[in-house]
């Protein structure tokens, strides 16, 4: 077994000592601390107020340039398309035509609009049929699947 001498002991507690005690274990090192100065905080305010600006007047440019068309469609096809459909309306396919007035060069989005539906409603995470929105018929009186 190897023994430690008594200088060697003495030195390796020493730095273990001073280890104790350094500015880094003690965590007092240096570190950039800025002192917010009337001239830097007026520079740093009309930097970002420059840089926001200038996000906000091309994102209005964008808004401004699109084109938005609503449709209303509930009574396009004869009589309001509400479930059940019984024989008479077994289909609830639709067509409907939307005339746009003016050239479009961008890309055309679609959307779907529901007033007064709130999805994370309880009752509808109840009564979703994931089958029928696969695209399946789902049979009058069926159970969902």
């Amino acid at each position: 077994m190897d023994y430690i001498s008594d200088d060697d002991y003495t030195k390796i507690t020493g730095d273990a000592e001073n280890l104790k005690h350094s500015r880094f274990k003690q965590q007092k090192m240096p570190a950039w601390k800025p002192v917010p100065t009337y001239g830097s905080t007026a520079v740093m305010f009309y930097l970002f107020g420059t840089v926001f600006l200038c996000i906000g007047i091309h994102l209005f440019i964008r808004s401004e340039n699109m084109t938005e068309i609503v449709k209303e469609y509930d009574t396009d096809c004869g009589k309001p398309r509400t479930p059940p459909f019984n024989e008479t309306h077994a289909s609830n396919e639709c067509v409907v035509e939307i005339h746009i007035k003016k050239d479009v060069k961008e890309t055309i989005f679609l959307y779907y609009q529901l007033q007064y539906f709130y999805q994370s409603h309880r009752r509808f995470e109840k009564s979703v049929s994931r089958y029928q929105l696969k695209g399946h018929d789902l049979p009058f009186g069926d159970k969902q699947l």
